[in-house]
């Protein structure tokens, strides 16, 4: 979009850079604040500082660079997919053995 954007002007390529720019930040703010909700009270001392140390962290794994830090994770991400199908599936197990035992 950038690049159609900046071939009509160099003005609307701008204009288009600093919207993309704001969606991105915008996203990475929203995805943080709902994480960190889930983790610690929203409003207090703790929240403010964990929030500062998941910005931290988030900053040094932004430094890495996008195309390794996907290289990385996405693998990582489907490993632990599989760990969590072998989970739910031991769970399905255990709960008919369970039902079974209860019925007989």
């Amino acid at each position: 979009m950038w690049s159609i954007a900046n071939e009509i002007s160099p003005i609307l390529g701008m204009v288009m850079c600093l919207v993309i720019f704001e969606t991105v930040v915008n996203t990475a703010v929203g995805t943080r604040l709902s994480f960190q909700a889930r983790l610690l009270p929203a409003g207090t001392r703790q929240f403010r500082w964990g929030s500062l140390a998941t910005d931290i962290v988030a900053f040094v794994f932004s430094l890495v660079g996008f195309i390794h830090l996907v290289g990385e994770v996405y693998p990582l991400f489907g490993y632990l997919g599989f760990v969590l199908m072998a989970a739910v599936l031991l769970g399905w197990v255990r709960r008919a053995r369970l039902a079974q035992s209860v019925r007989a």
